[in-house]
């Protein structure tokens, strides 16, 4: 299979950064570690690989004393970090059954949770020393939020907080004329009209 086969090759390259020592991928940044760490445990789903589950307690245990932020913890100044951490927690959750992914993940949304405001009406800001309502930090949070509520509906308050959320991002501007979601808001409140990530699309989805 020629896509397998691609598939292969890009995850053995993508390994060859990664630093054991750090749980982390050279030359990456923090947040990117987990969308790192997050394509790893698809590739390993998806084709039943074995060969870098390793990475998964291996980042989990290292990575939060080599956070570049000095915390001891997944969590560092920035809310959308926090949010591809928390997905990939479930991730790892859904592909290996450890609850202790899933609580971590858990306990990521709810740090996300101190950083929604009533500026603008509701939203989770960027970051812990700014106001600046971003595009992706609440799409992540939104999509941690239900997640955890697929994977725990015996508790209510995860759908309450994807709702909420959903409710003020559609309401919120952020989505412009074209369908497409820019980067955030200014400090009106409005749609600041800057770039629109493709990744911004693509959590949404």
């Amino acid at each position: 299979d020629p896509l397998l086969a691609a598939g292969a090759t890009g995850m053995a390259v993508l390994q060859s950064f990664y630093n054991k020592a750090t749980g982390q991928w050279n030359t990456d940044g923090w947040w990117n570690a987990a969308c790192g760490l997050y394509a790893t445990i698809d590739y390993c789903r998806i084709t039943g690989t074995t060969i870098y589950l390793g990475d998964i307690p291996q980042t989990f245990a290292v990575a939060p004393l080599n956070n570049p932020d000095g915390t001891d913890g997944f969590v560092d100044g920035a809310y959308d970090d926090a949010g591809w951490w928390g997905i990939t927690w479930v991730n790892a959750y859904d592909l290996t059954g450890d609850e202790t992914y899933l609580e971590m993940a858990k306990s990521l949304f709810t740090a996300m949770t101190q950083g929604w405001t009533d500026v603008d009406g509701g939203g989770v800001v960027w970051e812990t020393t700014n106001d600046y309502k971003e595009a992706i930090a609440n799409e992540l949070f939104l999509l941690l939020a239900a997640s955890l509520h697929q994977r725990t509906p015996g508790d209510s308050s995860y759908l309450d907080w994807a709702e909420k959320e959903w409710t003020w991002f559609n309401g919120s501007g952020l989505i412009n004329s074209e369908w497409l979601i820019n980067d955030g808001l200014n400090s009106a409140g409005q749609n600041n009209g800057e770039n629109t990530w493709t990744y911004n699309q693509g959590v949404i989805l």
